[in-house]
């Protein structure tokens, strides 16, 4: 099982506050298992404690493997989403986890990607 993990930082924009673009967000993804039968499992959830330092969302998308992600990432459906996501976020950060490594990118608003690829460490203890 592959999880897409997304977190976000999003702003006013679109004539919306950030709260209820947020919410825009949310139905908009948790109605997509319903559309794309790549999804296995999706869960949105929003911080419910405000500080600066914090993301405002965060999306874990769960398929089988990176080629039922890829599906899912270029389905019609899930494009409409992430076009108006670009529109309202401040910053992304994405990572790609299995049970071998992390995969990170870092996105600014201007679309300036950084990514990183480390290996989970196991542990005998």
């Amino acid at each position: 099982m592959l999880k897409h993990i997304v977190m976000w930082k999003f702003k006013d924009a679109e004539g919306k506050t950030k709260d209820e673009n947020i919410e825009i967000v949310k139905n908009g993804l948790e109605a997509l298992p319903q559309k794309i039968s790549h999804i296995k499992k999706l869960t949105f959830l929003k911080n419910q404690v405000e500080c600066e330092r914090n993301f405002d969302a965060l999306l874990v998308v769960e398929t089988e493997n990176e080629e039922e992600l890829e599906k899912y990432k270029v389905h019609p459906e899930h494009k409409a989403v992430a076009s108006y996501v670009a529109k309202i976020l401040t910053l992304a950060v994405n990572t790609y986890a299995d049970t071998v490594e992390s995969v990170v990118t870092v996105a600014d608003s201007k679309g300036k990607e950084t990514t990183v690829i480390s290996p989970q460490s196991s542990s005998n203890a």
